[in-house]
């Protein structure tokens, strides 16, 4: 079982890092290519190459929000096909 989580994040500007937990549920060792997208932010690294250890992993993906107050943004981790995706709202 995997899964991905992504807290709500302030900025302290327009550009920073995101934290994004993704988790391994099995017991081998993952490579996969963690891909974000976002219709409003930024990305400057919408594709990041990681390796997935058992257990918690936490990625910090580089945001540029721009002019845009919030934005929503998706994760998706494959490896081959992909394994998983998670959306996160922007905030009401």
């Amino acid at each position: 079982m995997a899964s991905v989580d992504i807290p709500a994040v302030t900025l302290s500007g327009s550009a920073g890092k995101v934290p994004v937990s993704i988790q391994n549920g099995s017991t081998k060792v993952l490579s996969v290519t963690v891909t974000s997208r976002s219709p409003k932010i930024r990305l400057p690294k919408a594709r990041i190459a990681a390796v997935l250890r058992p257990g918690e992993n936490i990625l910090s993906v580089p945001v540029d929000l721009g002019p845009a107050l919030s934005a929503p943004l998706s994760i998706a981790v494959s490896a081959g096909t992909t394994l998983f995706n998670m959306r996160v709202p922007r905030d009401k």
